[in-house]
């Protein structure tokens, strides 16, 4: 009997073992064990009963830095097509530009939820195709809050420029927004960015203002200028001429290529309004709106700037003027409380001025030659709506009525023949609206 001993326990052992596994196998297991636990004793050791995941509250985040892109333009009664970028947030279109892709909206805001997110505020870049489809965006992203400084289309991509208050960000993205380079620069108080036949120059306004030539996304040059209002810098053949206003007047600076040294032209007791290249007779020729007081002139410089060959017109009183150049005409538009359009030819001769039909104009948000002609953007006294008008360089006229109310306005001619009136209104900033029209 005792010699079975060891037989009849190893045959109990592996009996129990059998029962407990065939325990855990079941709910009996967990209900044993859940039964221990909560009659353990221990006293405040003892856990919480589990709380119902369905009384919990859900909260869903918004994603950072998203788009609900593509998203297609409704369809209209009025127009080619209507779309809009709606977000939760204050939204300012701060720049338009038309590449051979589409166009590229450039917007500035901190939205959290609707077409688009951002995690603080930023700059953000749409591209939308003629058609007014809004195919993606890209967020110019930076660790702190940034305000747009400028943008312009260049050989390298769009350039952008941000800044917050201790540095400029500098973007380059391509025209698809697939990719990007970012360059840091010391901070400014403002900027410009200027296209050239190989990178940019950007000018930094700041109590010592310089101009940085871009190549390849990266600073190549520097050179510091005198100080001034900057209104253009222009790239020739060998030099870069750049025009700044100062106290007593304006002066025409001739830059070396490597931006080694320069020579300044002063141009006394006039400020430059707007500077526009020109050629006459294979000469080279510069046009230059100059202000004086409350009149306007419209001068016609050779290369050198003296003013034995400068040709000058007066054009009328105006607190501000445009000046664009589509073929043999010259257009000029006055601005100020009575605005005015005069159409010059390159003797500077006068070839037809309107101002009875410009009665009723309360702004004017922009203009571009295409075909013979120009096309203005125009906000009107009576209603606030948007006028398009079509001036012939022979000064015939022809205007289109918008039915839109807008405090701001842009539009782009399309490769298509189409226009795309990019536009947003007061009463709800959280939304910029595009309208696309036939001409």
């Amino acid at each position: 009997m005792l010699k079975s001993a060891p037989r009849i326990l190893a045959i109990v052992l592996l009996v129990a073992i059998a029962v407990l596994m065939a325990i855990a196998g079941g709910d009996g297991f967990t209900k044993l064990f859940k039964d221990v636990e909560a009659n353990d004793g221990n006293g405040g050791d003892t856990p919480p009963p589990a709380q119902n995941i369905e009384d919990e509250p859900i909260i869903v985040e918004p994603p950072v830095n998203s788009s609900r892109f593509p998203k297609q333009p409704s369809r209209s009664d009025t127009f080619l097509y209507e779309q809009s970028i709606a977000v939760n947030a204050a939204l300012k279109l701060e720049a338009t530009h038309q590449t051979n892709k589409g166009i590229l909206l450039v917007v500035s805001g901190a939205p959290t939820d609707g077409d688009f997110t951002v995690e603080r505020q930023s700059v953000t870049v749409i591209n939308m195709s003629e058609g007014g489809t809004l195919n993606s965006c890209l967020t110019l992203s930076c660790d702190s809050p940034t305000q747009y400084v400028t943008s312009q289309l260049t050989t390298e991509g769009l350039a952008v420029a941000v800044k917050d208050d201790k540095k400029c960000y500098l973007f380059i993205v391509d025209y698809e927004l697939k990719s990007g380079r970012q360059t840091e620069l010391d901070a400014l108080s403002g900027a410009k960015i200027f296209p050239l036949s190989a990178g940019f120059m950007l000018l930094a306004e700041r109590a010592q203002s310089a101009v940085h030539l871009i190549k390849n996304g990266e600073v190549e040059k520097t050179a510091f200028i005198p100080s001034g209002n900057v209104l253009e810098i222009i790239e020739m053949r060998s030099n870069f001429i750049i025009f700044i206003n100062g106290i007593n007047g304006y002066s025409v600076i001739s830059l070396d290529k490597d931006l080694t040294g320069y020579s300044n032209i002063s141009v006394p007791g006039k400020t430059a309004l707007k500077v526009m290249p020109a050629t006459e007779g294979g000469a080279q020729k510069f046009l230059v709106v100059e202000h004086t007081g409350s009149e306007v002139y419209v001068a016609k410089h050779s290369a050198t700037f003296r003013e034995s060959d400068c040709e000058r017109v007066y054009a009328g009183k105006g607190g501000g003027a445009d000046i664009y150049q589509n073929g043999s005409t010259i257009f000029l538009l006055l601005k100020g409380e009575k605005p005015r359009v005069i159409l010059l030819d390159m003797n500077l001769d006068l070839v037809a001025s309107n101002s009875s039909l410009y009665d009723d104009i309360k702004d004017i948000y922009f203009c571009e030659g295409y075909g013979g002609g120009y096309l203005m953007l125009i906000k009107e006294k009576s209603g606030d709506k948007l006028r398009l008008t079509d001036i012939r360089n022979d000064g015939a006229i022809a205007e289109s009525t918008i039915n839109i109310s807008a405090n701001s306005a842009n539009f782009i001619i399309n490769l298509n023949g189409t226009v795309s009136v990019i536009y947003s209104s007061a009463k709800d900033p959280s939304r910029i609206h595009i309208a696309g029209i036939d001409l």
